[in-house]
């Protein structure tokens, strides 16, 4: 069989600037396992190729030639513009054919490719199959080698070693902080220790910069350390980072690291785009192109990430925060993120997963890996091909979801954060215990969002009895929800007035309902009196 890839007409543009680089792949599994390709022709489109590739087929079986047609990216995988399949059992023995494929007919787009097929006066060779080709016997001798017990993909529901051996440490610091802050007598027993989790939703600099100080709000209350479970979605995740970089950071006070963040926020974001900084994305993106990863737009705007939010490299791993949890002396962090199909719509298919310093995987299927192998190569639960673990500026850039429209999508839609969750979350869930059995406590759901104050004279006050000035006041009149607003999800930089301003009226949202949030703490310790297994003489009460 020849076939000759002789060139394309009106080839569909997949770059923006410039015309497709394209090449066409052949692929025939029945005469050879190997994918050939022509060579690229660059920034064309009317690309003329007249290359011919040979193949020594057998007719007995189904013989099909798959043709792709490829844009080449340098730095990213390749795209894939069409595929077409071909019969070659259409074609007679001895005869020239010539196929024009109609990729798209609006634009006039076509592949055209020649065919010729040639009978071989050899002798016949014998042909070793797997017997589903072709229908021939063989015997196989192999040696089967012991493999360890342990796969390298975790399965199940439950939650891993590591982060059940964290939670016994971290009880240590909530039942310490639960029992100051309720003012209890005695000290809690494990099964009273409720599990807090803080829970937060994305919006670029804006969620980075309110999540500060929400907690800065919660660390004055001297609740920080109740706290279990922290977890961020898109800009959220770049405050968690960053403060996970201090393997104590929860137990200092936040004003440095808020310093720290409203340095990086305030400055300008021009200097990410200059020759200097341009060549070091280039060479980035090129080392983890060796690395073994396909590298995409995405990984480029980690990088981007990167700059906005430090001053020098971040050699930073998300196994690295580890060290935070080493003794439970900061909540867990989850990096959220949303999976999707290219083939399905975002309402049709979602699904979260999930990234802590420990594991990476899906609750859905109950399937994690160790954090440190996330974009390894895996076969039947076995790490077969192991990658360097990414730099966490990579992993932000994935998390952030800024340029996907589906993330957006599912936040415009939702009315405020506790709708968000339900509304996207509620047909994914199984109830396994009774609606009024919490196992978890939420305390902080949208750390931008305005909390209601308590009671009216609340306005006017920062603490019980405590009133504000008229120029706090009017400091604390912040417009997050206009289209003119300074913080919309668009802006990457703040001005000093408007970041202190956002920190600020975080902050008071959290001490404006102390007498909420200690009440919530409260009832969640009685529900778990309440919940606890009650023995009489070593037998338990049924």
């Amino acid at each position: 069989l020849h076939v000759k890839i002789i060139r394309m007409r009106n080839l569909r543009k997949a770059d923006l600037l410039s015309q497709s680089d394209c090449y066409v792949e052949l692929w025939l599994p029945t005469a050879s396992t190997q994918r050939v390709r022509t060579k690229t022709i660059k920034n064309c489109k009317n690309p003329i190729w007249n290359e011919t590739f040979r193949y020594r087929i057998d007719s007995r079986v189904k013989n099909m030639l798959e043709l792709k047609v490829c844009d080449e990216d340098r730095f990213s995988k390749d795209d894939e513009l069409c595929t077409v399949l071909f019969d070659i059992a259409k074609l007679q023995v001895g005869y020239k054919v010539r196929v024009k494929f109609v990729l798209n007919p609006q634009e006039q787009e076509e592949l055209e490719v020649e065919f010729i097929l040639q009978n071989i006066l050899d002798c016949p060779e014998n042909i070793i199959t797997n017997g589903v080709l072709v229908d021939k016997t063989f015997d196989l001798h192999v040696k089967a080698k012991d493999w360890p017990k342990d796969m390298d993909v975790r399965f199940g529901f439950d939650l891993c070693t590591e982060e059940q051996v964290f939670l016994c440490k971290r009880k240590k610091y909530v039942a310490a902080t639960v029992k100051k802050v309720l003012q209890l007598e005695e000290d809690l027993q494990d099964h009273e220790v409720p599990v807090v989790a803080i829970t937060t939703t994305g919006g670029g600099t804006r969620s980075l910069t309110a999540m500060y100080g929400s907690l800065l709000g919660l660390q004055k209350l001297n609740i920080l350390d109740s706290i279990s479970y922290i977890t961020g979605l898109s800009g959220t995740t770049w405050t968690m980072a960053n403060l996970y970089e201090d393997a104590n950071w929860s137990q200092k006070y936040l004003e440095e690291a808020i310093n720290k963040a409203r340095k990086h926020v305030t400055k300008c974001k021009i200097k990410g785009f200059t020759l200097d900084r341009l060549k070091y994305y280039y060479n980035e993106l090129k080392e983890r192109c060796q690395q073994g990863y396909n590298t995409s737009f995405i990984d480029l705007w980690g990088l981007m990430v990167e700059y906005m939010l430090h001053d020098e490299k971040d050699n930073h791993k998300l196994s690295d925060q580890q060290q935070a949890m080493s003794e439970g002396q900061n909540p867990l962090p989850i990096y959220m993120a949303i999976n999707l199909k290219n083939s399905y719509s975002s309402q049709d298919f979602r699904e979260w997963l999930e990234f802590t310093p420990y594991e990476v995987g899906f609750w859905k299927y109950g399937a994690f890996i160790r954090s440190q192998d996330f974009g390894s190569e895996f076969f039947m639960g076995r790490l077969m091909k192991k990658f360097p673990e990414s730099r966490i500026c990579f992993m932000e850039g994935m998390w952030s979801g800024i340029f996907s429209f589906d993330v957006m999508y599912f936040w415009n839609l939702a009315f405020d954060s506790e709708d968000f969750w339900y509304r996207w979350t509620r047909d994914r869930v199984n109830d396994i215990v009774p609606p009024t059995c919490w196992q978890v406590l939420l305390i902080c759901s949208s750390p931008y969002s305005p909390v209601p104050p308590e009671r009216g004279s609340a306005v006017q006050q920062w603490a019980e009895g405590v009133e504000r000035s008229p120029t706090e006041m009017e400091e604390g009149k912040v417009d997050v929800s206009s289209p003119l607003s300074p913080y919309t999800t668009k802006e990457l930089s703040f001005s000093e007035e408007n970041f202190d301003n956002l920190v600020k009226m975080t902050d008071y949202n959290i001490l404006n309902n102390e007498n909420l949030i200690v009440q919530a703490l409260r009832t969640a310790v009685e529900r778990r009196k309440q919940q606890a297994p009650k023995y009489y003489k070593g037998a338990l009460i049924q």
